[in-house]
């Protein structure tokens, strides 16, 4: 309920603060980013305005990083970039050597679970940890993985979580705060393929849709009897989730898609993973 919400949340801002490393780990809709809005405040009142070094895996965790924060944040790779970590004359790859960055007291990075082993390699070595008080990770590893090799981020918290003084570092969040998020049928059904142990929940909301009883709610179920029939259906609903009713087969659709005449605004609306 909201008062556990807001519990949890005050210990994890205080752990947070004290901690050299700190990992912040939660479902879907308990409040990570919000967290990590409240964190750039609370280390800026007391270290000053000396602004902490946000990263993110990709573009559109950024602007929502910024969005939450108030405060600039940078992709991994462009930071990577900025610090000659990457090769741009061949076909931008990651270099062996480069720079060593000194800079905030704070690394924090939002959607760690989506960061590959390599591109983590090169983060970790690009920085000078002699001026870092304080790395803060989260995520949750339940989500998008790493499109690249290894999974670094669910490897670190199972490591934490092997030993009692490690796991002081890990800070898991399991209530949702707001009254939508806690009542979402759409996030009970993706808890139920999250690696945690189930629950009665996950069977309750399975009947619900078993049975039909979605009517008020943020999910839609559809049927199908052959792949044309599924075909057709996918394609209403893109046409009416994604494309808002513009002309299908036009190159207008897309560009309504990106909430502009000419496509030239707002792309992050759009987020493409490719390996």
């Amino acid at each position: 309920d909201e008062a556990n919400a807001r519990n949890e949340k005050v210990t994890a801002l205080r752990r947070a603060l004290v901690s050299r490393l700190c990992v912040i780990t939660g479902r879907a809709g308990t409040g990570k980013t919000t967290i990590a809005g409240a964190l750039v405040k609370g280390i800026e009142s007391i270290e000053g305005k000396t602004s902490p070094l946000l990263l993110t895996p990709t573009g559109k965790a950024r602007i929502r990083l910024q969005e939450r924060t108030q405060r600039e944040a940078k992709t991994i790779h462009q930071f990577l970039t900025e610090n000659n970590w990457i090769d741009r004359e061949h076909g931008y790859i990651l270099k062996r050597e480069g720079g060593n960055w000194q800079g905030a007291a704070t690394v924090l990075i939002d959607e760690s679970s989506m960061i590959p082993t390599d591109l983590l390699a090169a983060l970790f070595r690009a920085i000078d940890w002699n001026d870092v008080r304080r790395l803060i990770m989260i995520g949750d590893p339940n989500q998008l993985p790493p499109i690249g090799p290894g999974k670094p981020f669910a490897d670190i918290i199972a490591w934490l979580d092997t030993d009692g003084r490690r796991r002081e570092k890990l800070i898991r969040l399991k209530y949702r705060g707001r009254f939508e998020d806690a009542n979402s049928l759409g996030l009970q059904l993706s808890d139920g393929y999250a690696m945690e142990e189930t629950t009665p929940a996950d069977d309750e909301a399975l009947a619900r849709l078993a049975i039909g009883d979605i009517e008020d709610s943020d999910v839609e179920a559809h049927y199908w009897k052959d792949t044309k029939d599924l075909n057709r259906i996918l394609q209403s609903c893109i046409y009416r989730l994604v494309l808002n009713g513009a002309a299908r087969g036009d190159a207008r659709a897309i560009d309504a898609s990106f909430r502009s005449k000419d496509g030239a605004i707002m792309p992050e609306s759009w987020q493409i993973l490719s390996p």
